[in-house]
């Protein structure tokens, strides 16, 4: 019998990387469905505000991805900024850029 530490695990078939297809998002219908909600406000001339909150490494940016989508079906520009000052060289650099 081999022992617990030579053991060796099948591959990981996931990758660290965001998700880009929504189709892929698993357990996240609620979200969407959220995010939806506000696009379609959006859509009909109303500005809510929507943020996505959370830790590191849960799954933000592939939520964006799939917000993106639905706002491309909705027919809405999507438009994505990273608000990161520190990636800035001066303050006047962070709104140009």
């Amino acid at each position: 019998m081999t022992s617990p530490s030579k053991r060796s695990l099948p591959p990981n078939p996931f990758s660290r990387q965001p998700i880009k297809d929504r189709k892929q998002l698993a357990g996240r219908a609620a979200e969407l469905k959220t995010i939806r909600y506000y696009l379609n406000l959006t859509a009909a001339g109303q500005s809510p505000h929507l943020a996505l909150i959370g830790q590191r490494g849960v799954g933000k940016t592939s939520l964006l991805n799939g917000a993106q989508s639905l706002a491309i079906d909705a027919k809405i520009l999507p438009l994505r900024l990273d608000m990161n000052e520190k990636k800035a060289s001066s303050p006047g650099r962070f709104w140009h850029d």
